[in-house]
């Protein structure tokens, strides 16, 4: 704001104006971190695909890792990814939960296995829950 913009709108209305901005922080729309896909207002992940970074699969043949930030952290958080052959045929889901608090902002890394052993080629996110108790 320039000197003449606030004379002319007075002390009082630049006071009210910052205050009005300030409240609405909180309210601005969440953005991802960088690299990370957003899942939806609170929640951020990335997923890899088995093979493109090096993470423990605890014998078995095949798992894939997810990142994942929460805005406001959560108490619980549970992920679900469907699993799928080169023919894009379902393989079926697998799901991993994490009942330890994860603090806003903090970002954790799960490995998800098929349900299945089947081999699979591509995996995609189903859902992803923050849980709050």
């Amino acid at each position: 704001m320039n000197i003449f913009s606030m004379k002319r709108f007075g002390l009082a209305t630049i006071s009210a104006s910052l205050i009005t901005s300030c409240s609405n922080i909180g309210n601005a729309a969440w953005i991802a971190p960088e690299g990370y896909t957003k899942f939806n207002s609170q929640i951020a992940y990335r997923l890899f695909q088995s093979g493109e970074v090096q993470h423990n699969c605890e014998n078995v043949p095949q798992c894939v890792r997810l990142d994942i930030v929460s805005k406001d952290g959560c108490d619980m958080l549970e992920a679900r990814v469907d699993f799928f052959n080169r023919d894009g045929e379902s393989l079926g889901d697998g799901v991993e939960y994490l009942s330890a608090r994860i603090s806003s902002g903090e970002k954790v890394s799960l490995s998800v296995y098929p349900i299945e052993s089947s081999r699979f080629t591509s995996a995609k996110i189903n859902n992803i829950s923050c849980l709050n108790l």
